[in-house]
């Protein structure tokens, strides 16, 4: 609960004496759309190319070693994890529908 409140009130601060600052970025979630969807295709193309991808490890972010094709894997869980918390505050029937 401590790491909550305090990472609460360090990300709010630098919202509102940072980011709130800043000048609007117009357009922002399309370049956004378009940085993921390259991103993505560089990451298939990583795949469909490189082989031994079980072969190489190193130390992952839970302190334990992955292989590359775990690393892959986090790529993948991590981006559906967030794709399910956007579906869910877009099915919010108070989330604007235009």
């Amino acid at each position: 609960m401590e790491h909550i409140a305090a990472a609460e009130d360090c990300i709010r601060g630098s919202v509102e004496n940072g980011v709130m600052k800043a000048p609007a970025v117009p357009g922002r979630d399309i370049a956004a759309i378009d940085h993921f969807v390259e991103s993505r295709a560089v990451t298939e193309t990583f795949l469909k190319t490189t082989t031994g991808l079980r072969d190489h490890a190193a130390d992952s972010p839970n302190g334990q070693k992955w292989d590359a094709y775990e690393f892959i894997l986090l790529i993948a869980a991590h981006s559906e994890r967030h794709t399910n918390q956007i579906k869910e505050v877009k099915a919010d029937p108070n989330y604007p529908k235009s």
